[in-house]
């Protein structure tokens, strides 16, 4: 997308209630534009976070790296695990080198640790790469089954004994190592749903067009080719929200009358299902999961 249909969308989702902005890809570093973007979101007054590989941390982008409020840089596991999966034999050492850059400029930089089979076990060792690279905190991330990975990382799904074995290692490390590190395990255990509900009251059961967007979908996903899509990238189609090319006011009032309802009866039935089975779960992927079964 040119950056003038990137910069009217923001304006308009700010004034929707939206207040920070993840860029990731891809690599977003690659978009010829960034720092002009990066510029735009600023004047929004957007918390602005990005998510790289660290291969294009460097320098010449100082000026960009300096304005963002957070970096995280992607990992796939130790060396080993990570070069394999990224199919290039210096993928690690341009994500150490993009993680010792950030911390030298002083940006706020998490590690981004997507667990898969192999990377599991490796974990501790992470946490010992994190804290030895002055990173602030550590979001252990469990391979989801979409896109690229469904097809070339299949064997690398973890299992459910995987899963509660992932949860358990993130308690333990808040707890060992939470005063150095911060860590988030995105997970949640199906019998919190329910208990999280009034987290989204208004999405569930408020009046949609009296309310700005960012009470009804949050996050709020935008394609490369300017799809809306709520939660995750993969999102099924039929809950599509629309496209930022042509959101205006107007678009943004019948957004809201026609196509938020589909999504409004998709999470009431994530809510009223969630005591259905036991297990560990990524939220918003477990959303998009039911979007995929779910008959309109």
């Amino acid at each position: 997308m040119s950056l003038p249909v990137i910069a009217k969308a923001l304006c308009q989702l700010r004034a929707e209630g939206y207040e920070a902005l993840s860029l990731s890809g891809g690599e977003p570093l690659l978009y010829p534009q960034i720092a002009a973007l990066i510029e735009t979101a600023r004047d929004l007054e957007f918390r602005i976070s990005l998510v790289t590989n660290g291969a294009r941390v460097r320098p010449s982008l100082d000026s960009v790296l300096e304005r963002l409020d957070r970096v995280a840089v992607s990992f796939d596991g130790l060396e080993a695990v990570h070069n394999r999966i990224r199919g290039h034999p210096r993928a690690f050492r341009h994500a150490i080198e993009g993680l010792d850059h950030l911390h030298a400029l002083g940006t706020s930089t998490f590690m981004a640790y997507t667990v898969s089979r192999s990377s599991l076990r490796e974990i501790p060792d992470a946490v010992e790469l994190a804290l030895s690279h002055g990173v602030s905190g550590l979001q252990l991330r469990p391979l989801i089954m979409a896109g690229r990975a469904a097809t070339d990382c299949a064997d690398e799904a973890l299992n459910e004994a995987a899963l509660n074995r992932l949860y358990l290692i993130g308690l333990v490390l808040e707890e060992e190592v939470g005063n150095l590190l911060a860590v988030h395990t995105d997970l949640i255990h199906t019998s919190e749903i329910a208990a999280s509900r009034d987290a989204y009251q208004s999405a569930l059961d408020g009046d949609a067009e009296a309310l700005p967007l960012a009470d009804l979908v949050n996050p709020l996903v935008i394609l490369s080719d300017g799809t809306l899509k709520p939660f995750t990238y993969d999102f099924d189609a039929r809950f599509d929200l629309g496209n930022v090319v042509d959101l205006d006011a107007d678009t943004l009032t019948g957004m809201k009358r026609t196509r938020f309802p589909p999504f409004r009866g998709l999470l009431r039935g994530v809510f009223d299902s969630a005591g259905d089975d036991d297990r560990f779960v990524d939220w918003f992927f477990h959303c998009r999961e039911k979007s995929a079964a779910r008959r309109l």
